[in-house]
C-alpha cells in the first residue's frame, strides 16, 4: 500500500485541512505500518481521508480509519472522508462501519439496508 501522507493546506499559520490519501491495499499488512505513523498535521482543523484510490480494504484497514477518526476528534478536529472507491465502499458496507466512519449517507451499512427492505 502506498500512502501520499498528509497534504496540509496552511491558513494563517495553521493547517486548515490535513489530507491523507492511501492508495492500493489498506489491509492488515499496511495497517501495522500505518499505526506507527502520523496521518494528519497536529494543528489541522479538518482531517480528511480520501479513499478514492483504495483498491482493497479489510477489517484492519477499517480499524485504521476508525482510529484516525477518533484521533482527529480527540484533538478537536473535524473528520471527513472526501472520496471512496467502490471496493472500499463495498468493504465498509460489509463490515458495517459506515455509520461509525461518518459515511452512513454515502455508504449505508448492510444492516441499515436490511431495515429499509419492505
Amino acid at each position: 500500500m502506498q500512502s501520499e501522507g498528509t497534504d496540509p493546506r496552511r491558513r494563517h499559520g495553521h493547517a486548515a485541512v490535513s489530507r491523507w490519501t492511501p492508495s492500493g491495499r489498506l489491509t492488515v499488512d499496511a495497517a501495522a505500518r500505518i499505526a506507527k505513523t502520523t496521518l494528519f498535521a497536529a494543528d489541522a482543523e479538518t482531517c480528511e481521508a480520501d479513499l478514492s484510490q483504495v483498491e482493497r480494504l479489510d477489517a484492519a484497514g477499517c480499524q485504521v480509519l476508525l482510529w484516525a477518526r477518533r484521533d482527529a476528534e480527540r484533538r478537536g478536529a473535524t473528520w471527513r472522508i472526501s472520496g471512496c472507491s467502490e471496493p472500499a465502499a463495498a468493504a465498509i458496507r460489509l463490515l458495517g462501519c459506515g455509520r461509525a466512519l461518518g459515511l452512513d449517507q454515502l455508504v449505508p451499512d448492510i444492516e441499515m439496508q436490511k431495515q429499509e427492505l419492505p
